[in-house]
């Protein structure tokens, strides 16, 4: 059992050193730079966790530990970073700089905990089990920590859930899911970490090593690497027009965050808002929507001459109206 847990955490600790050369080569964006982050604090705590399993005293113990918390505490932090980048979602600095300060006194407790009791309130030395280990007490910040953990968990997948739910684009879809499935993984052997179920072992490398195969698939198979599709997904998303596309059933099948914002009814009440959005293009009519008019232009989407779809513009003509 021991050679086999060793053996999964040499093969991790590999695959995390190729995914994160092959991301640093491919590092273009925001998104993809976070992600190249959170491969490489991964690849630390798995290297700390590795030296532990190898250890033969408390010191050595206590060393490997504190090398795998200087990746460990950030893992959560560029997660929840990389989840609403990739989802779009802004968010506060202040509010991130006030969480890296707290993942940094974690670690920091965690350096120093021979001397303040705040994260292991005791370090004892066991040499039965899997292998020799230091076991370590709880204290009070170690439980605020881990309910801060939870919240990570619960905010970060609800997110992802949203985006996949709403997301009409087949590729991006299966990108989501993909990265939702890996994040997914290793909370629940975070889970299975909190019961004890796993003893001296900790259960949540085996989570990220899962959990690295998933996202190596997010890269290779659903081009999460691909710079180009990621702009055109920013542009479309951030900088264009309001655009919504709807297939040859006349069912939405795409709209961007300008529509969205333009007319929220088209995650509410899709099927409501779009005989209107029809009506006025066709009549070649303006539409007021709070303090500015739109005009919504059709256009049919084509491929190889033969028509797929619609897709509708919205033009801000309020200055020219006005």
């Amino acid at each position: 059992m021991y050679n086999t847990a060793l053996i999964i955490q040499y093969l991790s600790i590999a695959l995390l050193l190729i995914l994160s050369i092959y991301i640093f080569y491919k590092w273009k964006t925001r998104t993809q730079g976070l992600l190249l982050l959170n491969c490489i604090v991964t690849l630390i705590n798995n290297a700390g966790y590795l030296c532990v399993m190898l250890a033969k005293d408390s010191n050595a113990s206590l060393l490997g530990i504190q090398l795998s918390y200087l990746g460990r505490v950030w893992i959560p932090y560029t997660l929840i970073l990389f989840s609403l980048d990739l989802c779009r979602i802004d968010i506060k600095k202040s509010l991130m700089g006030f969480l890296a300060l707290i993942h940094t006194s974690v670690y920091f407790l965690v350096l120093f905990a021979k001397f303040i009791p705040l994260y292991y309130s005791s370090i004892t030395f066991i040499e039965d089990g899997l292998f020799p280990h230091n076991e370590y007490g709880h204290g009070i910040v170690h439980y605020l920590y881990t309910v801060l953990l939870v919240c990570y968990i619960v905010i970060g997948l609800a997110i992802l859930y949203k985006a996949i739910k709403n997301e009409r684009d087949k590729i991006r879809r299966w990108r989501l899911l993909w990265v939702t499935s890996a994040i997914s993984v290793e909370c629940i052997f975070y889970i299975l970490e909190l019961t004890g179920v796993g003893g001296a072992y900790d259960t949540t490398v085996v989570g990220y090593a899962i959990a690295s195969l998933m996202m190596a698939v997010a890269i290779f198979r659903y081009d999460l690497m691909d710079t180009l599709q990621l702009v055109r997904d920013y542009v479309l998303d951030e900088l264009s027009q309001g655009i919504i596309a709807i297939g040859e059933d006349e069912i939405i099948e795409y709209y961007n965050k300008p529509a969205l914002k333009i007319l929220p009814e088209l995650e509410t009440q899709p099927k409501k808002v779009l005989p209107l959005i029809i009506k006025n293009a066709d009549e070649g009519r303006s539409m007021e929507i709070g303090e500015r008019i739109y005009t919504p232009m059709r256009k049919d989407l084509e491929e190889d001459g033969k028509k797929k779809g619609e897709i509708f513009v919205f033009i801000d003509d309020t200055e020219d109206i006005r």
